[in-house]
């Protein structure tokens, strides 16, 4: 609500199954919709969520191009997609301490956006699956922190 944003795209992997949008308490489904009020709502497929939520507002995709930006689940390694399904972890070392955090990750081309749910887990930096998609380009972790983003070149993520 504090950043108001006129349209907002949901990468997929909402709910844990296919039936689990028909499991949401009355005011679960309130806050959702409050959510919603006022505002172009996308919900695209995941692996977890492949048929789009029934009963709740908004269009439903498996991918959405806007311009040459393309907005899907799963990372392809395309330049201009906006991403999710790998929950994005960097383990980072600052002033001798390690600490990981949730990040975005991107090479100026793609990103892989961070998994925001209370029970999603994350995958390192350092998994396969990233080196697929960055194919050894050099990316940039943007973790999340309590008052904004912080930047870490993937040489400083293990």
């Amino acid at each position: 609500d504090a950043l108001a944003p006129k349209s907002v795209i949901s990468l997929g992997d909402s709910f844990h199954d296919d039936g689990a949008h028909e499991r949401l308490r009355a005011q679960d489904r309130a806050a959702i919709a409050a959510l919603q009020l006022r505002r172009e709502w996308i919900w695209l497929a995941g692996n977890h969520d492949p048929a789009p939520p029934a009963g709740l507002e908004g269009a439903r995709a498996r991918e959405m191009a806007i311009g040459a930006v393309m907005f899907r689940h799963a990372p392809t390694g395309a330049d201009g997609e906006i991403a999710g399904h790998l929950h994005p972890v960097a383990r980072v070392a600052v002033r001798g301490r390690s600490f990981s955090r949730r990040c975005f990750v991107s090479d100026g081309a793609r990103l892989v956006m961070p998994a925001f749910g209370a029970f999603a887990g994350g995958l390192g930096l350092r998994a396969e699956a990233f080196a697929e998609i960055f194919s050894g380009r050099d990316f940039t972790a943007y973790l999340l922190g309590e008052q904004r983003l912080h930047a870490f070149p993937a040489s400083r993520c293990f």
